[in-house]
Order: structure tokens, then sequence, then C-alpha cells
């Protein structure tokens, strides 16, 4: 299973979830789940604009520990172009008691000769995530913190090298 919501407003999809039974992985299912949910981003952006989408983006767990099953998740977003981006990504708490969670906000570009994510951009890009995807009341805080790493980041958003648990 997979999903996958356009975000009009950013021209730009969010991959909320991609989940292959155990039994199944390693045979490609996900890798195959994955192009396709990028191929309706594609058709999602052409059906209200022209040219290509600015990409995906999506969370990625920080996996703690060095267990074969973390790293190959890393490698699986990674070879399928999804790569962390250099901010301090927090995923809202979305029920009383739970506390929000640090992940990685991972981007896979989709036009050629890449837009660079200078620090206004990302902001707009956060806020358009949170609006959409965490419309919550409660999720407010997480998303100022997360606004305000930016602002203190640097001009332009790099991707990360993939995290020391990949390798």
């Amino acid at each position: 299973m997979a999903t996958i919501q356009y975000i009009e407003a950013l021209g730009a999809a969010f991959l909320g979830y991609l989940v292959v039974a155990r039994e199944a992985r390693g045979a490609g299912v996900g890798s195959s789940l994955a192009r396709r949910a990028f191929q309706e981003v594609l058709r999602a952006h052409r059906a209200v604009r022209r040219g290509r989408p600015l990409g995906a983006f999506g969370e990625l767990e920080h996996l703690h520990g060095r267990s074969r099953f973390h790293r190959r998740r890393l490698r699986f977003w990674a070879r399928l172009g999804m790569r962390p981006l250099q901010i301090a990504w927090r995923y809202p708490r979305l029920e009383p008691g739970t506390r929000p969670s640090a992940m990685y906000l991972a981007f896979k570009p989709m036009r050629p000769g890449q837009v660079p994510l200078t620090r206004e951009r990302m902001s707009s890009i956060v806020r358009g995530i949170y609006a959409e995807i965490y419309p919550q009341p409660r999720a407010r805080k997480v998303l100022r913190r997360v606004l305000l790493s930016i602002e203190k980041g640097p001009a332009r958003i790099d991707f990360r090298d993939m995290p020391e648990e990949a390798r």
C-alpha cells in the first residue's frame, strides 16, 4: 500500500505511507509502489499545471541502531532518489499524550535543473505540508519549531549525507 497526496499550492506531493507485507519484501513490490506513486504525482500535477512538479516529500524515521533492516530501509529510499534534507523535521504529536518524533524530511526532485530550496522556499513548503497533512491545532507548536530550525539554518537547504545508520 502507498499513499501520496498532491499539494497543489506547492506543486509537489507528500508520500504518507509505503507499506509492504513482510513476506513480500525484497521482491520489488515497494519499488513498484513508489514508482507508481511518483507517476501519480506527475499525473496530478499535469492535470492542473504545465511542466513537471517540484517533487515528492516524505518522512523517514530516525533509525537508531544498526540493524540490517534499518540500513536496507534507508538505502531503499536513496535508490528511489529520496534523500533527507538538512532541516530539523518533527512528526507532530497526533494524539494527546504522545510526543513529537524526530524524523528526516526527505525529498525526491522531479524537475531537471532543480530550483534551489532556499530558506524562504523551504519555510513555505513546510507550511504547506503542515496545512495539508497536519492541520490539527496541536501541530502548530511543532511547526513553529521546524520553521525556527530553518530560519537558523543555512540560506540554501541541501541534502544530508545519508545517515550513518544507512551505511
